[in-house]
């Protein structure tokens, strides 16, 4: 709930007690456990603290590798440490590939939101072909209820992807029904729908910036990644195009929140900020 509503103070001294409580409790390998380190690692993700999300995430599957666990029982986990590493700028298009056709090749389970993990951390690498592809593995078979809703995950990266097709209309369409789970995931939300809505010089695109600008939680310090997405958007909506100092400006300050020497991003989910 903590991390819902964007209250992150306290996290950091809190996660390794409860962690180590509850491996003592539970013992090595459980759910748990799993889930209150995932739990840590989306925290700092929600802060825009991506070099310590990815060596949360990297030790989480460490540790679940050294208890045991099977690696096809930590899909999502991989998958989730894949697009982690991407947001960063460090993208491993080869893992991201073999994880692709692993996840395919199941029937149920962690199969779609695996899925849409490779596809999100495509998007984030500037890899919208492996996006396309990652998405249609995910159409190839029947949707699951939650899937097949507007507004659900599939929706929100497909519309990212129709942005980098400069499919603006379709992409504005998804992404409308997009509202994100948690204060940040609305805020981001917000913006992502913002961002079509500059990009196509849509008349609704002041009212969803306006928006985005009264979703964001309170409780966040200043200068968090999407506030430097909402600077350069705002400029970008007042000069109406992007080679503008202003523009250039807030741009560069975007691409160097991902992390040293990362690429620029792209228009898809620019690199990975947008939660």
């Amino acid at each position: 709930m903590l991390t819902l509503n964007a209250l992150f103070d306290g996290i950091d001294t809190r996660a390794a007690p409860l962690l180590a409580d509850i491996r003592s409790k539970l013992g090595p390998g459980n759910d748990l456990a799993l889930q209150a380190a995932t739990g840590r690692a989306e925290a700092l993700q929600l802060q825009g603290r991506h070099a310590q999300e990815v060596r949360t995430r990297q030790a989480l599957l460490d540790g679940a590798s050294a208890d045991g666990l099977a690696p096809d029982s930590l899909l999502i986990y991989r998958a989730e440490l894949l697009l982690a590493q991407a947001r960063l700028g460090q993208p491993d298009l080869n893992a991201l590939r073999a994880l692709m056709t692993e996840a395919a090749a199941l029937d149920g389970g962690p199969r779609g939101r695996s899925l849409l993990l490779v596809a999100d951390a495509a998007l984030a690498a500037g890899n919208p072909a492996l996006a396309a592809e990652a998405v249609q593995h995910v159409r190839d078979k029947p949707l699951s209820p939650a899937l097949a809703l507007p507004g659900s995950r599939l929706a929100k990266v497909e519309g990212r992807l129709a942005r980098t097709r400069g499919e603006l209309a379709r992409s504005a369409e998804l992404l409308s029904q997009v509202r994100g789970v948690g204060r940040v995931h609305a805020w981001g939300s917000r913006l992502d729908a913002a961002l079509t809505a500059v990009l196509r010089g849509s008349p609704e695109a002041p009212a969803l910036l306006a928006q985005a600008r009264q979703a964001r939680p309170a409780s966040l310090p200043d200068r968090h990644p999407l506030d430097l997405v909402s600077h350069w958007l705002e400029a970008r909506q007042a000069a109406g195009r992007d080679d503008d100092p202003a523009v250039r400006a807030a741009w560069a300050a975007l691409a160097g929140a991902r992390g040293p020497g990362a690429a620029a991003p792209t228009l898809g989910n620019l690199g990975g900020l947008f939660p």
